[in-house]
């Protein structure tokens, strides 16, 4: 994975304007460990609520970054469902990463 994400991710010109980018390899936690969001928060000198996570996996991004006070998106590519805020859960769903656009 990690050597297919950052080609990926690089290949996508709107997003090239973002922040960063985090590998729970390269920030030496694990997600949904609070520690891995606490690092990005210091990293940029803000509070965890400041920090929009993107990610794909619904317990180790979406809820793991909601549960650490990050702003929290989920990417389901899948067809069926809505995609935006839904109230059940504390994260945004969008489809593709483009669609992040339209929420920063």
């Amino acid at each position: 994975f990690f050597f297919f994400f950052n080609p990926v991710f690089n290949g996508l010109n709107e997003l090239r304007t973002l922040g960063a980018r985090f590998i729970s390899s390269e920030v030496g936690f694990r997600k949904p460990d609070p520690q891995f969001f606490r690092r990005i928060a210091e990293h940029f000198h803000c509070a965890a609520e400041e920090i929009l996570f993107v990610g794909d996996d619904v317990e180790n991004d979406a809820r793991g970054a909601a549960t650490a006070g990050c702003r929290s998106v989920l990417i389901s590519r899948q067809e069926r469902g809505s995609t935006g805020q839904q109230s059940e859960q504390p994260w945004q769903t969008v489809r593709s990463l483009t669609d992040i656009l339209e929420l920063l």
